[in-house]
């Protein structure tokens, strides 16, 4: 999964990214339960992390963003679940913000904030896209935010197991 650059002039070389996990494999961990895939595609998405200089509290502040929606959300009152699922989707936009902060002030680390969000929006798209007919709709998407979850904590350990450094 080469790093999308949305309008911006690409200054990394696409063999550098090569082995990162596509959006189609992301989406994957997400709606099936691979805990070992999981873990493999973490690390190497924690290892470029690193690689790109992006520091632990930028992916901190996702990962906590994203660890409140996981407490909040309850399978047995729907507002509340539907309220979770409501603020896992607005994910989408602030990882857009805070990766375009990174890049107007450091585009090397910008590019690594890049890979994040990818590798976050496809994970919600997954979510996204479970049928609204279906009637374990609200089960499967606490299941698969479960599985997000999962995915940028073990994101964040690789990354401080590789030397990620603080700000």
């Amino acid at each position: 999964m080469a790093p999308r650059t949305r309008g911006r002039q690409q200054t990394f070389s696409r063999d550098e990214f090569a082995n990162l996990p596509t959006d189609v494999e992301i989406q994957a961990l997400i709606e099936n339960d691979n805990p070992k895939a999981l873990v493999l595609s973490a690390d190497i998405i924690g290892k470029h992390l690193k690689n790109q200089n992006v520091k632990t509290s930028q992916l901190r502040k996702l990962f906590g963003m994203v660890r409140q929606i996981q407490m909040n959300w309850s399978d047995i009152d729907s507002q509340k679940a539907y309220d979770s699922y409501r603020q896992a989707i607005l994910l989408k936009p602030k990882i857009g913000y805070q990766t375009q902060r990174v890049w107007e002030k450091n585009r090397y680390q910008g590019q690594g904030m890049l890979i994040l969000r990818d590798a976050v929006d496809a994970a919600l798209d997954s979510i996204m896209n479970i049928d609204e007919e279906d009637e374990h709709k609200l089960q499967k998407r606490r299941e698969y935010f479960y599985r997000l979850t999962d995915f940028l904590e073990a994101i964040v350990a690789y990354h401080k197991t590789y030397g990620g450094q603080e700000s």
